[in-house]
């Protein structure tokens, strides 16, 4: 996995995080925002990292949808072909939920620290350079 991570809200987001890791030749992690997965819904993000992967094609190491604390939600992300998921269950949930995103080709996965999240920057683009160049934007 990356050591670049990036929480996106959007399409616009997630395009200038890709766009930034490309021109520096670098794969990062999208994640989204905490419970995405209920707010925005899977297929939306799901679609919404292919897109922005299209987009800058080889900048997207995984994409990982926070779930909360929804395992129904978890399964409905696996259902929908979403391959990373974040979900914050009790270890015997998490387990069996694990096990069944094996068999899809998917995983459990707790978000890549440090994130950045670019959800207050101004400019998303500009954020995710100087991030991604070492400076704090």
């Amino acid at each position: 996995m990356s050591p670049f991570a990036f929480v996106v809200h959007d399409l616009g987001q997630a395009k200038a995080a890709l766009r930034a890791a490309r021109e520096r030749g670098l794969c990062v992690c999208l994640v989204s925002a905490p419970g995405a997965g209920v707010a925005l819904g899977p297929a939306v993000w799901r679609e919404m990292a292919a897109e922005a992967a299209r987009t800058e094609p080889g900048a997207l190491a995984e994409a990982i949808l926070d779930c909360g604390r929804d395992p129904g939600v978890a399964l409905g992300a696996l259902r929908e072909g979403v391959l990373a998921i974040a979900v914050d269950v009790a270890d015997e949930v998490r387990a069996k939920i694990a096990d069944i995103a094996g068999q899809r080709g998917a995983w459990v996965r707790m978000p890549p620290t440090p994130v950045f999240d670019l959800g207050a920057a101004a400019d998303p683009l500009a954020a995710a350079r100087e991030w991604l160049d070492g400076r704090t934007p």
